[in-house]
């Protein structure tokens, strides 16, 4: 159980508000940026293929999905089963826009295309911040109001959004590969 201050603070706009831009924008952006350094300096360096630079994108996020359920997973013995079941869409989430700033690498590389990695950027930096943003609200609103119908329904709304984010990305991991993998067959 919450104590009464820690209730209250999440019930703060002035708390909320910080905390949600902090996990849904700006921890996106740092994650993100440091997930790229290994493909980006993979392409420099080894002179890869734009599918390649993103299945070294898919690993690093893989990796670091890894790592990020490890101290997740650390937090709390108890509600461990949990944490690895949300940590199924997080490690796809992970995997996803990791491998999406690595084709942006990749682009850039092989064919200068700049505005491709800018595009890959924003639009995993926006996938992990919608994640990121649907896991926080989650959280906060399970403190903030304990038990009750609005909780419930809007713990629910959130638990779907991730379900959903889950299969569209391993959906899309799936596509995109398929993909990739038909452009570099050679007959």
């Amino acid at each position: 159980a919450e104590s009464p201050l820690v209730r209250s603070l999440f019930r703060n706009p002035l708390v909320i508000f910080p905390l949600l831009v902090s996990f849904s924008l700006v921890v996106p952006i740092i994650e993100e940026t440091t997930k790229s350094l290994v493909p980006a300096l993979a392409g420099a360096w080894r002179g890869l293929s734009a599918t390649q630079i993103f299945l070294w994108g898919v690993a690093g996020g893989a990796g670091f999905a890894v790592v990020e359920g490890l101290l997740n997973g650390s937090l709390s013995a108890e509600s461990w089963a949990s944490v690895a079941l949300l940590r199924i869409g997080a490690s796809a989430m992970h995997c996803l826009t990791a491998g999406l700033t690595g084709w942006g690498w990749g682009q850039v590389w092989t064919q200068r295309r700049w505005l491709h990695l800018l595009l890959a950027y924003i639009v995993a930096i926006a996938i992990h911040g919608v994640w990121n943003g649907a896991s926080i609200g989650m959280a906060v609103v399970g403190v903030a109001f304990g038990p009750g119908t609005l909780q419930s329904a809007l713990v629910v709304g959130a638990v779907g959004l991730l379900i959903l984010l889950t299969v569209v990305e391993i959906i899309a991991l799936m596509a995109i590969a398929e993909r990739m993998g038909r452009s570099n067959r050679t007959l």
